[in-house]
């Protein structure tokens, strides 16, 4: 990782061993190292191609990424980096400067919480709608955010920061999607509100669906059946919201340096969603997209991503 010459990415990066997570060599295509996480199932394998191959016992996977400086929201201003017309929320454009830190390379599953907590979660036992054959490969759903700080945190894991999940989301784009400016650039990319849910004849959201899109799902799918981000991660565009450590604040609030993390009060109950979801359409899986929600919340198309910092000493 300290090559500069084997791992540009990491501009010379020292990494010392980090207490339970297992080396599993560079993803093929992002060129990024990846790690087992030992307490949340077996360490993923690769395959004959060098890519994972994730079975229903995996174990959490997380990347290694490098950090540094990013455009964070989006501005109203046509023609400039992060433009879209967004929500008074998602503004002003603003830099922010991450320290190096983990990040799953998908969404937390049912498997793995099964794995940790010895108990099925109501995912798992039919009460939430699901598109995959096997349950364990779900992303683990309905989990408030007091639940998800508190299974991480036994684990000696975390929620990322807002700015954590949207460096990562972004993969280097300033775009409204990582795929691109427009919609139809998530076409095979995403799991969200689409053609495939009009179809079903399920309810459609207050938006309404992206008939444009079609990617086969009416629910959630099993994690990594969409292609990742340039990063390698998959999903950060719908399938489920995820949720983010940050108290709900605006970007005029100052944050911690190294991690992003807005500093606002602590009684503080609503915490922030990210990422989109299967049941809505594709701006709320917008890069920038935020949504504000209470801290015992609960939802069938609302899960989490785990990630961990990067020991030093």
């Amino acid at each position: 990782i300290a090559d500069r010459s084997e791992c540009p990415a990491y501009g010379g990066l020292v990494l010392r061993p980090q207490e339970g997570l297992l080396p599993i060599g560079r993803d093929p295509i992002s060129g990024l190292w990846e790690f087992a996480h030992l307490s949340s199932g077996k360490p993923a394998r690769r395959g004959p191609d060098g890519k994972l191959v994730i079975e229903s016992d995996t174990g959490i996977v997380f990347i290694l990424l490098a950090g540094g400086a990013f455009k964070m929201g989006e501005t109203k201003q046509p023609g400039a980096p992060n433009y879209y017309d967004p929500a008074a929320d998602e503004g002003p454009v603003h830099e922010v400067t991450l320290d190096p830190c983990f990040i799953a390379k998908f969404e937390l599953t049912e498997g793995q919480w099964l794995h940790f907590t010895g108990e099925r979660h109501v995912g798992v036992s039919g009460i939430s709608p699901t598109s995959g054959p096997d349950p364990y490969l779900q992303p683990v759903k309905q989990v408030s955010w007091l639940e998800a700080r508190e299974f991480l945190l036994h684990m000696g894991l975390d929620l990322p920061t807002e700015a954590q999940w949207e460096f990562a989301a972004r993969a280097g784009t300033n775009t409204k999607w990582w795929t691109g400016s427009q919609s139809v650039s998530l076409q095979g990319a995403a799991n969200i509100g689409d053609r495939t849910a009009a179809l079903s004849g399920w309810p459609a959201p207050g938006g309404g669906y992206e008939r444009g899109i079609e990617d086969g799902y009416v629910f959630d799918s099993p994690i990594g059946c969409f292609p990742p981000n340039a990063f390698g991660l998959h999903d950060v565009a719908g399938n489920v919201s995820e949720w983010c450590l940050d108290t709900f604040t605006a970007y005029s609030e100052p944050f911690r340096p190294g991690t992003g993390e807005r500093i606002a009060p602590a009684e503080s109950l609503t915490r922030v969603i990210r990422g989109g979801d299967w049941y809505e359409n594709a701006w709320f899986a917008r890069s920038a997209k935020r949504v504000i929600s209470p801290i015992d919340y609960r939802h069938h198309k609302l899960g989490l991503r785990a990630a961990r910092r990067v020991d030093s000493e």
